[in-house]
């Protein structure tokens, strides 16, 4: 047998105490519910003018229908930074959004906003001025009546991140940039509570995980949740006629090829979204969408305009905006020209 070595067991101990004491993100974070399904208690309605009564039923807090937001606010301690806030939301009735999630971030608050914009728009209100229909952060998504979706979202110092269901969402570099509310009646969120806007929404498992400074989670890791359905397909190699909305309707929430002639290009009041429509009259037929904030400087109405008189095709996931379809183009190389 070897002779007992001091010093090489000395060596070994120091190694295994440094081990042990290293932070290490993984095991299960201790979440603490906020929500018990039975009374308001830690909540209480927000004071929107002709907002609905909202009420606990069935363990589920219930936001109906207003004119225009109904929502409550979160009465209990709340970090302003490294935290995640997680619930269950769906959209009952109406064709807005169901989930309006106003969070601190530092001294601010910010909203996330999910099924706004007609229905589909999941982003964040509002960064350096825009809001969530406006700026980086805006996508669309299908979101089904009567279906629960997980909802998720965390706040660290450098960045917002959100995910739904499984599908991350929001990824948010914050440094340099200036993170706030929308202007208006949605400010009496502040700073924590969630709204839906002439829509019926429903809420429940709502949780709050104060994180660890130390131990903070890599970017883009959160434990996985098994969604209630497939993640929106692919509408396949079919070439859509743009002015074909009953087919197109059929396919909201998909990926799809539309194909035809430009024949004006248009843009909102404050140029932050730009068009290029099929017809004259857009309610007449799909319309391609720009969020210019997010274009990297391609969206310029000069070269929308090149494609006026054009025929093309776009690919894009269809999505209803108050009542009227479109198509959001993320790059202009989502735009051939057809011979």
């Amino acid at each position: 047998m070897k002779a007992f070595n001091r010093r090489r067991f000395l060596r070994i101990a120091i190694c295994l105490a440094g081990w042990l004491a290293v932070p290490v993100w993984g095991a299960e974070p201790e979440w603490k519910p906020i929500f018990d399904g039975k009374t308001l208690a830690g909540w209480k309605a927000t004071e929107f003018a002709g907002g609905g009564e909202v009420a606990v039923k069935d363990g589920q807090l219930h936001l109906p229908i207003g004119n225009d937001l109904t929502g409550v606010n979160f009465t209990g301690a709340m970090p302003k930074m490294n935290y995640e806030l997680a619930l269950e939301a769906q959209r009952l009735d109406g064709g807005d959004f169901f989930c309006g999630l106003t969070l601190p971030y530092g001294e601010a608050s910010c909203t996330l906003v999910v099924g706004g914009w007609g229905g589909g728009l999941v982003g964040l209100s509002s960064i350096d001025g825009s809001d969530a229909s406006e700026n980086e952060t805006a996508k669309f998504k299908k979101f089904e009546k009567g279906r629960w979706y997980k909802i998720r979202v965390r706040a660290t110092p450098a960045r917002i991140e959100a995910w739904i269901d499984n599908e991350q969402m929001l990824d948010v570099e914050t440094k340099d940039k200036k993170i706030g509310m929308r202007f208006g009646e949605i400010e009496a969120s502040k700073p924590c509570g969630i709204a839906a806007f002439r829509t019926h929404g429903a809420l429940r498992e709502i949780k709050l995980l104060a994180l660890d400074g130390a131990a903070l989670p890599p970017r883009g890791v959160a434990p996985a949740v098994t969604p209630a359905s497939a993640p929106p397909a692919n509408a396949g190699d079919k070439i859509f006629a743009p002015k074909d909305l009953e087919a197109l309707r059929a396919v909201l929430g998909q990926t799809v090829k539309v194909e035809g002639t430009i024949i004006k290009q248009g843009e909102s009041k404050d140029a932050k979204v730009r068009y290029l429509n099929f017809t004259e009259n857009y309610k007449e037929s799909l319309a391609l969408v720009f969020m210019v904030a997010k274009g990297n400087g391609d969206f310029t109405k000069e070269k929308l305009t090149n494609y006026v008189g054009k025929k093309v095709q776009a690919t894009g996931m269809v999505a209803d905006y108050k009542g009227s379809l479109q198509i959001e183009i993320s790059a202009l190389d989502r735009i051939k020209l057809v011979p």
